[in-house]
């Protein structure tokens, strides 16, 4: 719907210049005219001529035409907000997000956080806001691999998921599978490249996932639950994982967020993570504390940097103007001042 528009900077750099020409109109139009002392000016007061009655039409004529003039300046418009529509978006980057929910996530790491998981979920709605024309999805992972969002853009959804999630409330639905979290999302995310290539070869429209990669939260090491052993994929270990993820063209970066990871008694876990995250060309972090989840998230935001066009806002389109139409009556108005000050009431000393 069509509205008016009217420049708020110029109506500020203008009103000085209107109260100015306003105070010197005012104070010259005030400035006594020369006059001879008579002792009875009653005979002139009803005898007054039409010029006379009508001088006060000049100073008005004066002040009209800055009002029109300073409208002008304003530049007031009828405008239109316009949306540019972008082509649609198919092609770009596929990020899982995958979180640990094991009983362990209930303890606190910050003061600032009641639990590890709420700290998780406020630094991680963060990065999902930042990246909204990249394909996200879900998945949370304890004993088993829970995918709770496939790829998608509606980020809302995403959101919504996320803000659901709690951690594992029995003992049966414990443990760290951090390995089949990693083979199982691979999975996904390669099944969903291979769809998109089929559907391009049928001639049909879908989105074409350049990159993929895995991002893994966890605030501990590789413990299956005790009766999924002998299951291969529940016991898969994370550099097997790893492995399969490279072969699928899926980085992977993995987040421990245990305070205690940076301990001498925790290097062999640490190799394990750093190793299995650099052969897939990702990396493994550590993050003891708030600040530096943040960080870490922001590190993988410049290193997973979005190819695709960034969102346009609308923009106003100009319609109608009127400053042309309100210089013209300004003009006319200073016009008509002048000639009656100069032809029609004229003063003479």
């Amino acid at each position: 719907m069509p509205h008016l528009h009217v420049d708020t900077l110029s109506f500020f750099i203008a009103l000085p210049f209107l109260i100015g020409i306003l105070f010197l109109i005012l104070k010259f139009s005030r400035k006594i005219p020369p006059y001879l002392p008579y002792s009875n000016l009653s005979h002139f007061a009803k005898n007054q001529g039409v010029r006379s009655r009508y001088t006060h039409i000049t100073p008005s004529l004066f002040i009209l035409s800055a009002i029109f003039f300073f409208f002008a300046f304003l530049d007031p418009a009828l405008t239109r907000e316009k949306r540019e529509t972008l082509p649609a978006t198919t092609e770009g980057k596929a990020l899982y997000l995958v979180l640990d929910k094991s009983s362990s996530m209930k303890a606190a790491q910050d003061p600032t956080f009641p639990s590890k998981l709420d700290l998780l979920k406020e630094v991680t709605q963060e990065f999902i806001k930042r990246r909204s024309h990249d394909l996200i999805g879900l998945v949370s992972f304890a004993r088993a691999a829970n995918v709770l969002s496939p790829l998608t853009l509606d980020h809302d959804q995403l959101l919504t998921q996320l803000n659901n999630l709690q951690v594992a409330q029995k003992k049966s639905e414990d443990g760290t599978a951090i390995g089949y979290a990693i083979y199982k999302t691979s999975s996904v995310l390669a099944a969903t490249r291979y769809f998109g290539e089929e559907e391009r070869k049928k001639g049909k429209t879908s989105y074409n996932i350049q990159d993929g990669a895995i991002i893994l939260v966890t605030d501990g090491f590789q413990f299956p639950h005790p009766e999924d052993r002998g299951k291969r994929l529940r016991t898969i270990g994370i550099e097997e994982a790893a492995q399969y993820a490279k072969d699928h063209n899926v980085r992977l970066y993995i987040i421990n967020i245990d305070p205690l990871i940076n301990d001498d008694e925790f290097a062999p876990q640490r190799r394990l993570m750093q190793r299995s995250a650099e052969l897939t060309e990702g990396q493994f972090f550590t993050a003891p504390d708030s600040k530096t989840l943040s960080q870490i998230f922001d590190s993988i935001e410049e290193l997973e940097v979005s190819t695709l066009p960034l969102p346009t806002k609308g923009v106003l389109v100009r319609l109608f103007s009127f400053a042309p139409w309100l210089i013209a009556c300004g003009l006319l108005t200073l016009s008509f001042a002048i000639l009656s000050e100069t032809l029609f009431f004229r003063r003479v000393p």
